[in-house]
């Protein structure tokens, strides 16, 4: 089930009559059951893969828990760690690995699962989280399996995210809250925020830029870029309007989930870009991989190998590929120039507008290798892009549709932020807006109908 579809309104209205008339002890059944329908909607076959990793969390956690002596402490934890991350390793990256890295071509790969569980990225991270977490004494082991199974199956958060930590959510399970009027109101505003990003501007994005990221041979240079600045768009409004999505839904439900988005094409570096993009991946990659492998604390040299391997780790969480791993590691390499120029002091006396430009064209350039279907597709729209150079007046008459798509989110941008937009509706009458909001969701899912396309976080 789709965000955006008519078969995630009917389930969630159910939902949430269910969630309003039990009693608040018997919710965490409900986010158990409720959630385990939502994700096996998708494929029924797949479900064990959630509770598979729940129970060796809580398995794993109690044996690690129990440990005094420190080496064999580390040892469960590493045993444990691998055998969270088998199914992760399975369905997604095997394939790769013979075909890609070991290339091996001539063998029956029947045995591949024809489609990756959806969200096992975003569900595998999260588990980790609790595992590490319990293991360093920053969060007690839960006794109770139930909670840390609704912990890591609420739906909302389920499929893409945002990535949580133990104290963002098991807390609030464990003490639910009663039905909040203001809840309600900025969570509907929210989630309809969301539903607006996703059908009237990113899936508008996708239907125009998606036949030319397919077929880049015969686009025009013009096509090319509109489908570079569409796709960073398209991507930002896609993913961000999920957020928005669940986190309404969320608040709806009396849960509070953090943000994982602050106007990030507003950085002025890309440092600030990753403080500002998937905050929760990023919080995610610096405390388990980048600080544990020493982070700034050992030099230059090995802060810029700290930097290359977590974004080389962040590019492959994204996808199993040569063009993920390259823009992972491009963006580590940029990442210690920039903390190169830092080191020393050396601050570029730019503009703040200068920079958030000179950054968001950067961010833009790397997508291609994000977006494209491999990496010989990347090279050739980056090749097509410095030696076809055409007048933009070409084909403006032909994508102003697109262009005004591309351009509209841009404009609007600075004022895309939670803290914002709640301070602002508290202003207007709830008899105002939410007749507006409700009117956006009809047209929004009638748009829609029977043609609501995934998340593209979905993929990860």
């Amino acid at each position: 089930m789709i965000f955006s579809s008519f078969e995630f309104i009917i389930f969630f209205l159910f939902y949430f009559f269910l969630h309003y008339l039990l009693k608040l002890r018997l919710r965490v059944y409900l986010i158990i059951f409720g959630s385990l329908f939502f994700y096996a909607y998708w494929n029924p076959l797949y479900v064990f893969i959630p509770i598979f990793l729940a129970l060796t969390a809580w398995f794993a956690s109690a044996w690690i828990n129990n440990e005094k002596i420190i080496n064999y402490k580390r040892f469960k934890l590493f045993l444990s760690l691998v055998i969270l991350f088998l199914p992760l390793i399975f369905f997604k990256y095997s394939e790769f690995f013979i075909t890609g890295i070991i290339n091996i071509k001539n063998i029956n790969l029947n045995w591949f699962p024809n489609s990756l569980p959806i969200g096992i990225s975003f569900i595998t991270f999260t588990v980790i989280a609790y595992i590490i977490e319990v293991y360093k004494n920053q969060y007690p082991y839960e006794t109770s399996f139930k909670t840390l199974l609704a912990y890591i199956l609420f739906f909302p958060q389920l499929i893409a995210g945002p990535i949580l930590r133990p104290h963002e959510l098991i807390g609030q399970i464990k003490k639910p809250k009663k039905f909040s009027e203001g809840s309600f109101y900025f969570g509907f505003t929210l989630f309809t925020i969301g539903l607006i990003k996703k059908i009237f501007f990113a899936d508008q994005i996708a239907k125009i830029i998606d036949p030319i990221w397919s077929l880049p041979a015969e686009a025009s240079f013009y096509e090319i870029l509109i489908a570079i600045y569409g796709f960073s768009v398209q991507i930002y409004m896609d993913f961000s309007g999920y957020i928005d999505m669940a986190v309404g839904l969320a608040l709806i439900l009396g849960v509070k989930l953090p943000i994982n988005f602050n106007k990030p094409y507003l950085a002025t570096s890309l440092i600030d870009f990753w403080r500002r993009w998937h905050i929760t991946l990023s919080a995610w990659l610096k405390d388990f991989i980048y600080i544990p492998l020493g982070g700034s604390r050992n030099g230059y040299i090995l802060q810029v190998r700290n930097l290359f391997i977590t974004m080389f780790i962040g590019g492959l969480w994204h996808g199993a590929g040569w063009n993920f791993l390259i823009w992972g590691g491009l963006h580590g390499f940029i990442l210690g120039i920039t903390h190169f120029f830092l080191k020393f002091n050396y601050k570029l006396k730019l503009h703040n507008k200068l920079k958030i430009f000179l950054t968001f064209n950067l961010v833009t350039f790397l997508w291609i290798f994000f977006r494209s279907e491999n990496f010989s597709d990347s090279i050739f729209i980056i090749n097509k892009l410095v030696t076809n150079s055409q007048s933009l007046s070409n084909g403006t008459s032909i994508n102003i549709f697109a262009f005004f798509l591309i351009i509209i989110p841009l404009v609007i941008h600075k004022y895309d932020n939670h803290a914002l937009i709640e301070k602002n509706i508290k202003k207007i009458s709830p008899f105002a807006i939410l007749p507006i909001m409700f009117i956006f969701c009809i047209l929004g899912l009638f748009l829609n109908y029977n043609n609501s396309p995934a998340f593209i976080y979905f993929d990860f």
